[in-house]
């Protein structure tokens, strides 16, 4: 779209702030709700480290911007891909003449990737079936062991995100599948559960008021406190991102090269970067033994 229809012709454009034009691309593409508020917070992040208009989307400014800028390799990796994509935007839009070029690269070191294995599972459901500690002041009825058992089911079935299962529905349920779109890319989800899992869920759907799963008991952030304590009280590292890793590594053992698209991954490269847990999967034989001396 020419930029006259975009901006009136006596706008500034030099002159835009990198948060309205983070606004304006959200506005313009089509971006789930969690992109959107992330495009957001990385143009207030670096307007707080002085890179505040257009006219200062050069290499040297934008470099410079991020020698100074604190925090990890990772926040800043996360910051430049995602003000890449604005700026990639506006020099094609005609908002700017400085192409996204020349920007240093900033490596994140790789770590492997840890998930539960079935054993854990095993004994997160064990533990979570016994544990009768309420997580509503409001409803003392509703006890982690009607709430866990449920959530790690649905996390290991279905691989789906925290937010897509802390968000389901009596509607997200039909014929012993999960069916939502996922809130993260937009992408349309069904997958089937076992019916272990159907059997919890519709236990804890008996007790809903309002037809939602765990909302109606669990605020979002009350949520994420409860898995924190329960794993914590448990000895066990990790959080329910864990769930979906599980999911991913064990549909890769079981169908190799099916678990990207169960987790309807667009990059295929991710899921090794971020799923799978090589420990977990069967390994290439390694060398013989050392012979030792006796």
């Amino acid at each position: 779209m020419p930029t006259s229809l975009l901006f009136p012709t006596d706008f500034p454009v030099a002159s835009m702030t990198i948060l309205d034009l983070a606004r304006d691309y959200v506005g313009q593409n089509e971006c789930s709700a969690g992109y959107a508020g992330n495009l957001l917070r990385t143009a207030r992040l670096v307007t707080r480290y002085g890179l505040e208009t257009i006219s200062q989307l050069t290499c040297e400014i934008v470099n410079a911007m991020f020698s100074k800028m604190p925090g990890s390799p990772q926040l800043k990796h996360n910051t430049r891909r995602e003000l890449l994509t604005v700026w990639r935007w506006a020099f094609e839009s005609g908002l700017t003449n400085h192409p996204p070029l020349r920007l240093k690269r900033i490596r994140v070191k790789a770590r492997p990737v840890e998930a539960w294995s079935m054993k854990m599972l095993e004994r997160l459901l064990c533990a979570a079936a016994q544990d009768h500690t309420p997580v509503s002041r409001r409803w003392p009825q509703v006890t982690r062991a009607l709430v866990l058992p449920a959530w790690i089911g649905l996390g290991f079935d279905t691989g789906l995100r925290f937010a897509d299962i802390h968000n389901l529905t009596i509607h997200s349920f039909r014929n012993n599948c999960v069916a939502v779109s996922a809130n993260k890319t937009g992408k349309v989800t069904i997958r089937p559960v076992s019916d272990e899992t159907a059997d919890e869920v519709a236990r804890l759907f008996k007790l809903s008021p309002d037809g939602t799963l765990f909302k109606w008991a669990l605020p979002r952030r009350r949520a994420f406190v409860m898995w924190q304590t329960f794993l914590r009280e448990q000895g066990v590292r990790g959080s329910s991102k864990y769930l979906r890793r599980s999911c991913a590594t064990y549909v890769h053992k079981k169908a190799p090269g099916r678990a990207s698209d169960y987790l309807s991954h667009s990059d295929t490269k991710l899921i090794w970067r971020h799923y799978l847990d090589q420990t977990l999967l069967d390994m290439p034989e390694g060398p013989p033994p050392i012979r030792r001396a006796r």
